[in-house]
């Protein structure tokens, strides 16, 4: 599944705005997620914080959980830096379906990025185990959920706008 979005900011002022694209796949047919609020604070291209949601359902039809993410990166470092991350929720049951356990971000601008690419990675550690659905006394869907990481990569490309 691939789901594109676009997202306009214009930073107070004194700073400076970006238009960001997002870019990004899921890897799994089980899993959906997609990533919501990003947002960008920068006083210049030389320090900017960068913070998402991440909204994501285990098992489709089934209530998910959200996931903050805030990670400070400069032009120069290319390395993958770590994400606070908090949590609404970090279980998820349905049907005897064990969800997310736990859920890692990370962050980095992309080489040669011009005017601050960045490259965003989340992965989910979710657990296994088999939903059921029943109607009428019978069992009328099975799914069987395989546990492990999930993830997916959000490229956004940052361009410099006039100031409004």
């Amino acid at each position: 599944m691939l789901m594109i979005s676009s997202i306009t900011l214009t930073i107070s002022p004194r700073l400076l705005s970006f238009a960001i694209s997002l870019y990004f796949a899921t890897t799994s047919l089980a899993t959906s997620w997609h990533i919501t609020s990003l947002t960008s604070s920068c006083e210049s291209l030389s320090s900017c914080k960068y913070s998402f949601t991440v909204i994501g359902n285990s098992i489709p039809r089934y209530p998910g959980f959200q996931a903050s993410c805030s990670a400070l990166i400069t032009p120069g470092d290319t390395t993958f830096r770590a994400c606070q991350i908090e949590t609404t929720s970090d279980t998820l049951r349905a049907g005897g379906v064990s969800g997310v356990k736990s859920v890692e971000g990370y962050v980095k601008l992309e080489e040669g990025g011009g005017n601050g690419d960045v490259s965003v990675r989340v992965e989910f550690d979710v657990g296994g185990g088999k939903i059921e659905v029943w109607e009428g006394g019978k069992m009328v869907e099975k799914e069987e959920l395989e546990g492990g990481k999930r993830g997916f990569d959000v490229d956004v490309k940052m361009v410099e706008t006039e100031p409004v």
